[in-house]
């Protein structure tokens, strides 16, 4: 029997599941676009593959990072090496290494990920701790490691809100028990 593993994990918990063929995982180093690509090259948690959350996006004016196409990003996800089957593990460089982590924990949810996996403190509490890197100069494609399984989307529509939704929710009474706290999460800079 596999243990359940958290939705935060820490590095040791991480370093354990990397040694262990008990659990089917997939870790991925999450970010926004390919300016740090490079730098997941330079060095790596063992085993990670980078995950572009821009990828097969079409960026608006409006909607400057909006859900990639289904099909696409099933494509994407295979080619990476992830099936539903796998328990996913995020990660990111930034400060806290939550922050790309967090937006593809919510877009693998969408897409119907049923086991996803943040890990603590990112890359940087890794690299901290002290513990193995690795670097790669090839691909990202890892079908050619013999995967059979492909990741399918289900969608749960649960979690994305279309603008005629928004506007029906905040039209209702602040009190009024089916209206819905809204949160924007956005830099700053992006709030307008």
């Amino acid at each position: 029997m596999t243990a359940t593993i958290p939705s935060v994990i820490s590095c040791q918990e991480l370093k354990d599941l990397l040694q262990s063929s008990s659990q089917s995982i997939a870790v991925l180093e999450a970010d926004l676009g390919k300016q740090v690509e490079a730098d997941f090259k330079a060095g790596h948690i063992p085993k990670a593959r980078y995950f572009d959350q821009l990828e097969h996006t079409t960026p608006t004016a409006f909607i400057p990072r909006g859900l990639p196409d289904v099909k696409s990003f099933e494509d994407y996800l295979t080619r990476l090496g992830v099936s539903n089957d796998h328990h996913i593990i995020l990660y990111d460089r930034s400060a806290n290494g939550f922050f790309a982590a967090s937006r593809a924990w919510f877009l693998l949810k969408t897409y119907g990920a049923d086991k996803v996996s943040i890990l603590n403190g990112g890359f940087n509490a890794w690299k901290k701790e002290d513990n193995e890197i690795e670097k790669s100069d090839e691909s990202n494609d890892s079908a050619k490691e013999g995967q059979t399984n492909n990741f399918t989307v289900k969608l749960n529509e649960q979690m994305v809100r279309n603008f005629d939704q928004m506007v029906s929710n905040i039209s209702l009474d602040k009190d009024n028990p089916e209206r819905i706290q809204v949160f924007d999460a956005r830099p700053p800079n992006l709030f307008y």
